[in-house]
Formats: C-alpha cells, structure tokens, sequence
C-alpha cells in the first residue's frame, strides 16, 4: 500500500467494523469509474521514501490527456482507497495496480468532461435537488473530518467521548440501512405471463440553497473564502457540546490543512485553506453526481425484459456449475464468504450449509481498550485471576445498546428480553425474520452484515468454519432445533454480544426453461431477509451492470480516439519500485 493507506475490512472471520458514510444516499457502483477519497487525510506523514518537498512531490504530474492531467496526489489517495484492495491481494504495490489505477482516473476525468462541457449540450444537468444533496455531502464529509480531529483529542486529554448524536449522524445512519429498492417489479399480464415494470420516482427539490455563497457579483478569493467559513462554521458545523472541543478540533483542522499544502506555494490563510478543500470536496461530489445521471439515464432509456433476465442467470448459473465442477473446493470458498452470490447449489453440498443472521451489540472502543490493558496486567502479573475476572466482568456488563434512529439507550442485557418479547408475539416465521430485522436495523453495530448481499452461511462441518468458534457453535445448535426464525442466547465473542437467527437452509433456484416459473422463482429467493433483496434484483443489477459497461466503455474509447494518454513514469515509479 501507499502512505497511510488504510486496509479495508473485508470479510475473512466474522467482521465487526463501522463504516461511517458521509453521503445520505447509497449510490450505485459506477463500472469503470471510482470515487475519490474526499476526506483528509496527511498522505505522507512518516514516509521515508519522499525527501522531496511535500507540496512539490504531491503536484507532480503523473498523466495527462489533452488537457487533463492527473497528480499524483490523486493517485496516492484513489489507490489507497480502491486500487490496493481491487489490484493487488498480496498488499503489495505494483506496476499493474498503479497504472490501472491512472487509467481509471484519466477515464473519469475524460467522461466528466465530456458530459459538462457546453460543446456537447451538456449531456447532463443537475436540478437544484441534485445540487443541494451535493453541497449537503460536502459539508458531512467535513463535519466527520472535524469529528475524528475531535475524537483524537479527547483521547489525548482522556476525556469522554460525546454521547450525542448530531442530526447528520442520525440521517447518515437511518440511510445506510433503508432496504433494497428494486429497479423493477414482476408483473403478470392478463395471460398470466410475467413481466418487468420500470420503478420511477419523483425526486424531491428543496428550496433551500446550500450553495457556497450565493452571489452573482465578482468575489475575490478572500471574499469567497470568508463567506464559505462563516457559513459553514454559522449554520453546518456540528457541535457535539458546548465543552470547546469542536471549535478545538475546527481549528487543528484547518491547521492540518495548510500543512499538507506546504510547498505549493499557496496562501497560508485558514479561511482560504478551508475554501479550496471545500472546493476540492465539491469537485469530487460533483463528478460523482454528473456520472451517476448520466448512468442513470441510459438505465431509463435501456429497457430490461423477462427474457433477458432468463438468459442472464443461465449464463450466471451455467459459470458457476462450471467453475464448482472442475473444483469442487471454490464452492466451500464461495460460502464463506457473504460477498459471493450463489446461483448454482452443488445438490452434493448445499444441504451441508445453513443461514444465519446476527444483531451485534458491540464492545465500545472503551471498552476494548480496558479489556486489552486487563489482559495485559494478567500476563504481567499485575493483577491476580480473581481480581482480573470481576475486573473483566464489569467491563462487560456495561456494554449498552443504543438506538441509532430515537438515540435510546438500554443495558444489552435488557435487549435480548425486548427482542425475545416481542419475537413471542408473533405466530408466523415470516413476521417474526421481519421483527427480528427491525432490531437489526435499529440496534446492530455490525453494519456489514446488515447490508450484506448474503446472510452468514454456515457449515454443518465445523472444519470448514470461517466464523468466530462461539458464534459458529451457536449457529449450529440454533440449526439443531429445526425452528427457522428461532432466536439464540446472548453469543459472547471477541467483539461484543450476539443474538443469532437461524432463518433456514441455503436458497437453491434451479434453472428452468419455463419462463413464469422461473421469474416468481427469482422474485421470492431472497438474497438478504435484512434488506429484501432478491435473486431478480441481482440478475437485473448484473444485465444493468454490463449494458451500462459495455455502453460506456464505447463512448470513452469514441472520445479518447485520436488522442494518446501520456504517461510519466519517472513521476509514479518510485510508489512500487
């Protein structure tokens, strides 16, 4: 990885990490085409590799086409945010990764350009909704930015983290665990065939402007960058209390910014430093946005019918019986892990495997703290067995369950009793994965798996296990019981405390001629009863996935044609050499 990269989680073992999202909306994945890292980050902080003046280093020039040019600030950010994870599994750098990463990049460029410039139309507009959910996302992403310099410095002065919950953590969270929407539904004509309609939505338009200054004079620079500060500092910055530590945190923000500019040459004025990250954000949220109609808009215009659908998993199931046939072994792998679909069910294999879902109430950081410190005064003999046990003990039992939509809190032990009583209450195994979801929803601090396409598949022969021992134990006397929508006792593992559901055996869907069978087939396997996506919500995803691949892939080649990118090697070799 590059310098300060961060490893993202996927999942190995059981994965408890808290992604926290700036965005309200969860954009769909565009194919060729990635989002930057938007928040700040030191990108060279201790690295012995660069003696170069930082700002001068940062600025280089990479690759350009035409007019567009790439620094290798954009780079360093994009790979250590996607290419790393997506090129190089060994973790470590490569050409291959690195230059693939540039190329996405000229890419992206190349297309926004295309779609905004006046010569073309443009080929894409934003309404004002589509404008203000942009300057909404820039201001989040600053305010998290702000709220991790805050979380250090508390730290620092062993303080008390902030209980409170800022409305944008609130909006953030309620988001980014909404269901599924599916794109299209599965209709049945007068005939009794099926059919795919079109799902449309209106867009909502708020009145309010969150533009940055909201002008038609001439501004100057400093003009631009007051007006941006006091702004956001009046009316966006979320003050977590009234104790100083966000204006604390505000102002080492700003600091770090104009650090990480040294050498370029640029004003050293906070307010200005804050006005160009601000626009440096936009940018990115902006490109975003222009990408994401533009796909949007072709899916409008590219119509998907049954048929399609019907060929697509064929194909889809026909790969994976290839691929399970030749080696058996991909499947056990497959199951796993909750990042792979399965179309294909091996009948010699799939009656080996269950599903499981999970609510975590986790241990705090805190708490994870303490009981690391514990373990440590144990092995050192700081502290005897029994004096460690009660010490341990009342660790854990203060670990508290919050309700991330109303901010409630309960002893976690009490939970189990609230989800236990209102499963009770309950006479069909479907009210009762649908109950149990909205405990999810509401108290799990396992995101992951919440938005998941898969539950946790579960192995009957424990050597296969890719879980935590407990939990996978737990599962599997759950699967004992033969009570699908049955609930376990609090499962106490490294990261926290579990209530497991056993919601049944894997979904087999297998490959029919007849059309209607198939489709209602599809339509009622879910792929997650936590977020009500099915097997047809994936086959379309796929069909829309490539279209749009396909689609794009032509138009930027028709654009780029004529013209070479350029590439500067003696600017990026020294990241993997």
């Amino acid at each position: 990885m590059l310098y300060n990269a961060k490893k993202l989680d996927f999942w190995g073992e059981l994965s408890m990490t808290t992604i926290k999202k700036s965005n309200h909306t969860i954009r769909k994945l565009l194919t060729l085409l990635l989002v930057l890292v938007f928040a700040f980050v030191p990108l060279l902080a201790g690295c012995d590799l660069v003696t170069l003046n930082q700002g001068k280093y940062l600025s280089e020039t990479v690759a350009q086409w035409r007019d567009v040019k790439i620094t290798k600030e954009d780079l360093i950010r994009t790979y250590n945010n996607y290419g790393n994870s997506t090129y190089d599994s060994s973790g470590e750098v490569t050409k291959e990764g690195i230059e693939r990463t540039i190329d996405l990049l000229v890419k992206r460029a190349v297309l926004v350009q295309y779609l905004t410039s006046d010569d073309n139309g443009p080929v894409v507009t934003l309404t004002m909704a589509q404008q203000n959910e942009i300057w909404q996302n820039v201001y989040d992403s600053i305010n998290n930015s702000i709220r991790s310099v805050e979380d250090d410095l508390r730290l620092d002065d062993d303080a008390s983290l902030s209980d409170t919950t800022t409305e944008s953590d609130e909006d953030s969270d309620v988001s980014e665990y909404s269901a599924y929407k599916s794109t299209y539904t599965l209709e049945q004509d007068s005939n009794g065939d099926y059919y795919l309609q079109k799902v449309t939505e209106d867009a909502t338009v708020e009145n309010v402007s969150k533009a940055l200054y909201d002008t038609n004079a001439v501004l100057t620079t400093s003009e631009k960058a007051n007006i941006a500060y006091t702004n956001f500092k009046n009316n966006y910055l979320n003050y977590t209390d009234k104790s100083g530590y966000t204006d604390r945190a505000l102002s080492k923000y700003l600091n770090n910014l104009i650090r990480n500019e040294d050498g370029r040459g640029l004003s050293t004025e906070p307010k200005e430093a804050f006005l160009r990250e601000v626009e440096r954000i936009y940018k990115i949220y902006y490109d975003n946005e222009i990408l994401t109609v533009f796909q949007e808009q072709f899916e409008d215009n590219t119509g998907i019918t049954v048929d399609m659908v019907q060929a697509k998993f064929k194909e889809l199931y026909d790969s994976q019986k290839e691929q399970y046939t030749l080696d058996s072994s991909t499947y056990k792998t497959n199951m796993q892990s909750t990042s792979t679909t399965s179309y294909y069910n091996p009948s010699s294999d799939v009656n080996n495997w269950f599903e499981v879902y999970h609510l975590l109430v986790g241990f705090s950081d805190e708490q994870t703290t303490e009981l690391d410190n514990l373990k440590t005064m144990l092995k050192n003999g700081e502290i005897i067995l029994d004096e460690y046990n009660k010490a341990i003990a009342n660790v854990k039992n203060a670990t508290i369950a919050t309700n991330r939509f109303t901010g409630e809190t309960m002893p976690y032990s009490q939970l189990l009793q609230e989800v236990q009583k209102a499963l009770d209450s309950l006479d069909s195994t479907e009210a009762k994965i649908a109950k149990f979801r909205e405990f999810v929803y509401a108290y799990s601090t396992d995101t992951s798996s919440i938005t998941a396409e898969n539950g946790m598949y579960i192995p009957l022969d424990s050597s296969l296990d890719n879980m935590v021992e407990e939990f996978a134990d737990a599962s599997r006397e759950l699967y004992n019981t033969k009570q699908k929508g049955a609930i376990s006792d609090y499962v106490e593992t490294q990261y926290g405390f579990h209530i497991i559901m056993y919601t049944g055996d894997v979904a087999n869907v297998v490959y029919t001629d007849n059309t209607n069978a198939l489709m209602a087939k599809l339509d009622s396997t879910l792929l997650n009863n936590i977020t009500n996506k099915t097997m047809l919500d994936k086959v379309i995803e796929q069909i829309s996935f490539d279209n749009y691949a396909n689609y794009e892939e032509s138009l930027i080649n028709q654009i780029m044609s004529g013209y070479d990118t350029i590439y500067y090697v003696n600017a990026y070799k020294d990241l993997y050499e």
